[in-house]
């Protein structure tokens, strides 16, 4: 039987492929995202429809894919360095090119932010936006925290090198999460790699300092 128009259900804006990781579900829920997670080959396993709409592919098409093999072959190299030491680094911030079928191309950022199973991928290719008048900042608290996560501490070692405990550590967690409008570790670390906060070719990783209030 046809299902009418006012019965039917709106399609998933994730691309069909292995299931999302479930730490990163509520990140992929969110619309406008452009975001996808990458195995240990740097294959797409799984991605927001918006990240495949960047390339003009399908859903169901990029699964599978080398990310490589989506981007100009210009930023190859780049690319191969950052994500092969992206396990010591934690996360980067790259200047791409999309490249569509029909052989055009934009100019893009791409973060990417490791994962034990690969590592997850947001692209920014959108209009560059004038820039900001009041840009996010943190406390020197809360910098040192963000610090940490980046470089893959626990809520318990982070409590240990600030003289926190773990509801003070949970606190400023939760403060920055809702500064940067994410629900989880993965997509903070991500959005302040994108958003500038943090250094990209630092390590350990380090905020900026004009970026802590």
């Amino acid at each position: 039987m046809r299902a009418t128009t006012a019965g039917r259900v709106p399609p998933p804006r994730v691309a069909p492929g292995p299931a999302v990781p479930a730490p990163l579900r509520p990140l992929f829920d969110r619309p406008g995202l452009a975001a996808a997670h990458l195995d240990r080959a740097l294959r797409v396993s799984a991605a927001t429809a918006d990240f495949t709409d960047h390339f003009g592919l399908a859903r169901d098409a990029a699964a599978g894919r080398p990310l490589p093999a989506l981007l100009h072959p210009d930023d190859h190299p780049a690319l191969l360095r950052a994500f092969t030491a992206l396990r010591e680094r934690s996360g980067f911030t790259l200047p791409v090119h999309v490249q569509r079928p029909d052989g055009r191309t934009r100019a893009a950022r791409l973060t990417a932010l490791h994962l034990p199973d690969g590592a997850l991928v947001v692209l920014d290719a959108h209009d560059p936006a004038p820039p900001a008048t009041d840009p996010t900042r943190v406390t020197p608290v809360e910098a040192q925290v963000l610090e940490g996560l980046a470089a893959g501490l626990s809520t318990v070692a982070l409590g240990t090198r600030l003289h926190l405990s773990r509801g003070g550590v949970i606190y400023h967690l939760s403060n920055l999460q809702r500064k940067f409008h994410v629900h989880n570790r993965p997509a903070l670390i991500a959005k302040a790699y994108a958003a500038g906060l943090l250094l990209v070719d630092s390590w350990p990783p380090a905020v900026l300092p004009n970026r802590i209030c």
